[in-house]
C-alpha cells in the first residue's frame, strides 16, 4: 500500500515539474535596476507601487523625454524548440489618462523570429495588461528588444514589468487534462487496493 502510494505521488510531482521551466530572461522584473540588460535612450529603472512582480519597473521616456528608449538582452537558445515571451506592460499618467503608450517587441535569431507592437492606456494608478506570444528559435543565441514606439511622451511614461522568456520545447509538457487523468487514475487505483485490503480481513 505505502509502495503504491509513494510511486503514485512520485509520478504526480515528476508530472508537474515538467511544467516548471525556468525563466531565460535574466533580471526580467528589474529588481537589480538595468543589470544583464543593453540599455539605449530615455530608459530607466525605478519603483512602481503597483508593479506586476517585485517592486521595480523599467520606465520609458520618463520626465517627457524623446521616446528612444531602448532595452534589448541575448540569451541561449536551442534551435528548433518553441519559446513563449511573457510581460507586462502598462502606462503611467496623471495628468494624461486615456493616451496610449506603445512598445515595439522584437525577437531576432538568424532572422526576425518575433515584430509586434503593443499599446497601453495611460492612468493612475497604471494598469498592466499582460502579452505573451510563442515563436520558435532558429539560433543558438536570440536577442529579445523592447523600443519604446509612443507618439506622445509628455506627462506619460511607459512602464515595462515581468519580462519572462520560457521555453516549451525539449522535455515533453503534459496537458492539464494529462495531469488529471493521471491523478484520477492514481486514486482509482489507491481505492481499489483498499477496498481489497477490507475484503481480506
Amino acid at each position: 500500500m505505502r509502495a503504491i502510494i509513494a510511486i503514485g505521488a512520485g509520478l504526480l510531482i515528476a508530472a508537474s515539474s515538467q511544467l516548471a521551466h525556468a525563466n531565460i530572461i535574466q533580471n526580467g522584473s528589474f529588481e537589480s535596476g538595468l543589470t544583464d540588460w543593453t540599455a539605449t535612450g530615455s530608459v530607466r529603472a525605478a519603483v512602481q507601487g503597483n508593479s506586476t512582480d517585485g517592486t521595480h519597473v523599467a520606465v520609458f521616456s520618463y520626465g517627457d523625454n524623446p521616446n528612444d528608449g531602448v532595452l534589448s538582452q541575448t540569451v541561449t537558445t536551442t534551435v528548433a524548440d518553441g519559446y513563449t515571451l511573457s510581460f507586462d506592460f502598462g502606462a503611467y499618467s496623471i495628468q494624461y489618462p486615456g493616451q496610449l503608450q506603445r512598445m515595439r517587441v522584437q525577437v531576432i535569431g538568424g532572422s526576425t523570429l518575433l515584430d509586434m507592437t503593443v499599446s497601453a492606456i495611460g492612468s493612475s494608478p497604471t494598469i498592466f495588461p499582460s502579452f505573451s506570444s510563442t515563436f520558435v528559435a532558429d539560433a543558438t543565441n536570440i536577442t529579445v528588444k523592447f523600443s519604446d514606439a509612443s507618439g506622445t511622451t509628455t506627462s506619460i511614461d511607459g512602464l515595462l514589468d515581468n519580462v519572462q522568456l520560457v521555453q516549451l520545447a525539449g522535455t515533453p509538457v503534459p496537458e492539464p487534462a494529462s495531469l488529471s487523468l493521471l491523478a484520477i487514475g492514481g486514486v482509482a487505483l489507491l481505492t481499489k487496493r483498499r477496498r481489497a485490503a477490507r475484503a481480506r480481513v
